[in-house]
C-alpha cells in the first residue's frame, strides 16, 4: 500500500487551531481497498496518545481515492 500524508484543517477553522492529518491513495486492487479499510477500522477504535486515531472515510469509487 502506497499512500501520501497531509496536514489540513477543517473549512470552519479560520485561524487554523486543531490539525488534522489526512491519508490519501489511489487503489484499483479490491484486496489494496479492503485493507486500507481494515486499518481505519483499526485506528478508529485506538484510543493513545502515540496513535492517530481515524475519524472518517472516504472512498471514491469513481476516481479510485480513498481519503
Amino acid at each position: 500500500m502506497h499512500a501520501q500524508v497531509f496536514k489540513c484543517f477543517k473549512n470552519d477553522d479560520l485561524i487554523e487551531t486543531v490539525p488534522y492529518a489526512v491519508k490519501y491513495t489511489r487503489e484499483t486492487d479490491e484486496e489494496k481497498k479492503l485493507a486500507h479499510l481494515k486499518e481505519f477500522n483499526i485506528t478508529k477504535s485506538l484510543e493513545h496518545e502515540n496513535v492517530v486515531r481515524s475519524i472518517e472515510l472516504f472512498d471514491s469509487e469513481i476516481k479510485g481515492e480513498i481519503h
